[in-house]
């Protein structure tokens, strides 16, 4: 039987470290300038979207769709 002089270790860099500190900053410093002009980037801004319309024909929604739809 032949044993192993070494044992084989996971790769493990402090580049990698790095990378994933600079992107939580990067994510950070954007979150911090949205807040910063008062716009909340995770609060959806439905009011912004229009009358509600069928994505693939473009009509507006009328009658009951429009009422269902509102009453969400």
């Amino acid at each position: 039987m032949i044993k192993a002089t070494h044992s084989i270790q996971p790769f493990k860099s402090n580049a990698m470290s790095e990378i994933k500190k600079n992107v939580f900053d990067i994510v950070n410093e954007r979150i911090i300038a949205e807040l910063e002009k008062g716009v909340v980037p995770w609060k959806a801004r439905w009011t912004e979207a229009g009358i509600p319309a069928n994505l693939i024909s473009g009509r507006q929604y009328r009658n009951i769709n429009w009422m269902l739809l509102a009453m969400e």
